[in-house]
């Protein structure tokens, strides 16, 4: 799981590897403080997600994928600049 580009100002791509690793799962997108801007279903089609935020303030957000018992695992950081 990765984004691009990353840094971004307006949009970035967050994909998924493998859907098989990822089926039945959510991603949620959250701000620093824990604050949830988005969820998505990751299934056998959705393994590509653009994410458009133009009135994302500049900082850190973090990406989550939790499975279907609502466990956390994986994170990774993304950062909105001006």
């Amino acid at each position: 799981m990765r984004n691009y580009p990353n840094p971004f100002s307006t949009n970035t791509i967050i994909e998924i590897n493998s859907y098989l690793e990822f089926s039945s799962s959510n991603l949620v997108v959250t701000n620093v403080l824990g604050e949830r801007i988005k969820s998505y279903e990751i299934n056998a089609v959705n393994t590509k997600f653009e994410i458009c935020y133009p009135a994302l303030e500049p900082g850190i957000y973090y990406y989550f994928k939790i499975n279907k018992d609502g466990k956390i695992v994986l994170t990774k950081s993304m950062v909105v600049t001006n």
